[in-house]
């Protein structure tokens, strides 16, 4: 009788044991981590700025994702955090919220908003956004403009449309704004911004790529910031109409890829 008894709880325990690890091996199976939202669209990547990517060909855009390499897909997620590099004939198209930016081959830029710039990169702006190296930071709210940094630590920003804010983050001298129409080159290690009103030659280098991508990839209509910025070419003609056609001001030095100096840039819209 006492084995009988002794049999019988035994199968008991054992039943009760075995019925709560289905149940929590089920409660596994059926949970998972959220997945943290999107913060922007890589909205396209072109070859040579004049084509969409084949499908062979996206790996030229890289997306690292803590750490880890992600599959590149048109018009995939990005998430805040999230590392995007060009390859040497790839740019790539950025479209956030309210903003919408443009990479050059040899760039990199981490999202949220874009920071950790390296190489060049062009923004289009309607509302509050920022563009950042790992010394300069530029602000935006309503504007459009090009950053570009050199491996020695300089940097040159030409304004297209609005007004951007120079400072310096180690308070080496004054801010300086820059209107529509104006470029800065920074030299390195904190050295004073020398600022001219841009030349044809520099607006129309920016140009050759940008209204390249213009014409390849449409803007969203259902993005306020794309769409409320007019074509590059409407903002170079205005710049040069502003003066009577003349290409007035210097060329002045113009660093290409690598990382920016030791400056603060914020934008304003124009009044």
């Amino acid at each position: 009788m006492n084995r009988m008894l002794l049999t019988r709880s035994l199968r008991t325990v054992v039943t009760l044991w075995v019925s709560l690890a289905l149940a929590l091996s089920g409660g596994c199976a059926t949970t998972t981590a959220p997945q943290p939202a999107a913060y922007a669209t890589l909205e396209a990547v072109l070859i040579d700025a004049q084509r969409p990517a084949r499908p062979d060909e996206l790996a030229q855009v890289r997306v690292w994702r803590g750490g880890a390499l992600v599959a590149t897909q048109p018009r995939m997620a990005l998430q805040q955090g999230d590392l995007v590099q060009t390859g040497p004939n790839a740019y790539a198209v950025l479209h956030y919220e309210k903003a919408e930016v443009l990479m050059r081959p040899g760039s990199q830029g981490r999202v949220g908003s874009l920071t950790d710039v390296l190489g060049e990169v062009f923004a289009k702006i309607r509302g509050a956004f920022s563009v950042e190296t790992s010394f300069v930071r530029a602000g935006a709210d309503g504007t459009a403009y090009l950053v570009r940094g050199a491996p020695d630590g300089s940097a040159a920003v030409i304004v297209f449309d609005g007004a951007v804010t120079l400072s310096s983050r180690v308070g080496a001298w004054p801010a300086q704004s820059l209107p529509t129409g104006a470029t800065a080159f920074c030299p390195p290690r904190g050295g004073v911004p020398q600022t001219h009103a841009a030349s044809a030659q520099e607006l129309e280098q920016t140009r050759a790529w940008v209204e390249r991508i213009e014409k390849v990839v449409a803007p969203r209509t259902n993005y306020g910031a794309v769409v409320g910025v007019a074509a590059i070419a409407v903002l170079i003609g205005a710049i040069l109409g502003s003066r009577g056609g003349s290409s007035s001001g210097g060329t002045g030095a113009s660093p290409a890829g690598g990382s920016s100096t030791g400056a603060v840039i914020k934008a304003r819209p124009n009044p």
